[in-house]
């Protein structure tokens, strides 16, 4: 259902909100990138697959890097799990090859499974502090890893 068909005015509220108000304000203007990862994100999170998919549409005709959308949803399993990120993953796929765009993109590897959790490591204790080298040891997965 068009919304724009059924529900000009409402249309016409959220995207002002989104696209003018919350965006146009320098307090808190993020970048394109930056802010379309974090709506898609959010969309994930809520289980918002029809919105996401619009997004998601306006965010690679804006030149968003798909490399950067698929992280962001493969990132999505750990905090969501691969029951609600799987979903993602496939209308990402799918708008995705609507756009062109072929699949699978690019290896973007840059570890392997000698070597994953030590960089991993390293990362997050450069992101969250110093406190992360001890606080992997309180997790059954990672702690299974360091035995």
């Amino acid at each position: 259902m068009n919304l724009y068909q059924t529900d000009p005015e409402f249309m016409e509220l959220s995207e002002n909100f989104a696209y003018k108000e919350v965006s146009g304000n320098e307090e808190i203007r993020l970048d394109d990138r930056t802010r379309y990862l974090a709506i898609l994100a959010t969309c994930v999170g809520a289980g918002g697959k029809e919105e996401f998919s619009v997004i998601l549409e306006k965010a690679l005709d804006d030149g968003i890097d798909p490399v950067a959308v698929k992280e962001c949803v493969y990132q999505a399993v750990d905090y969501l799990g691969l029951a609600r990120m799987r979903e993602f993953l496939s209308l990402t796929n799918t708008v995705m090859t609507s756009h062109g765009i072929t699949l699978p993109l690019p290896s973007q590897k840059t570890t392997d499974e000698t070597d994953r959790f030590e960089k991993g490591l390293a990362c997050q204790v450069e992101f969250f502090g110093e406190g992360m080298r001890e606080s992997v040891k309180s997790g059954l997965v990672n702690y299974s890893i360091l035995r």
